[in-house]
């Protein structure tokens, strides 16, 4: 995989991140990004319910971009347990996609995070003892 062809997009998902975290009240907000086998930008927060959430953008393809893939993640860590969740929220081709439409799923997939409760954390695993 060619990072340099994919980079442009990551670059420009963090942005939309940034601007979406920046019209929410979000707590503990961080941004990370991923250029190298799986290229994405994630936004994760918590709203004080013990509850961490993020929101993956990954750019799709093998060797061009062809599409970006949104993702929510929410998890709870309690003891040596986590509760987690994955949804995947959708696919987009990048053929038909603009920045005004991610925004707009951004935004609603950061509404439907933080929806989320405990009650939606049906997955577990064993965390690492050190």
């Amino acid at each position: 995989m060619d990072y340099q062809k994919f980079d442009p997009y990551v670059r420009r998902l963090y942005q939309l991140l940034q601007k979406v975290s920046g019209t929410l009240a979000l707590n503990d907000v961080r941004f990370d990004t991923w250029r190298w086998d799986s290229p994405e930008a994630s936004l994760k927060w918590s709203k004080g319910d013990d509850i961490f959430r993020n929101i993956s953008t990954l750019v799709t393809g093998s060797n061009e971009p062809t599409g970006i893939r949104i993702e929510v993640n929410a998890w709870r860590d309690v003891e040596s347990e986590r509760k987690w969740v994955n949804v995947r929220i959708d696919e987009y081709d990048l053929a038909f996609v603009n920045d005004d439409k991610l925004e707009g799923k951004l935004l609603d997939a950061v509404h439907q995070a933080n929806d989320l409760t405990e009650l939606d954390l049906v997955n577990e695993a064993i965390l690492r003892q050190p």
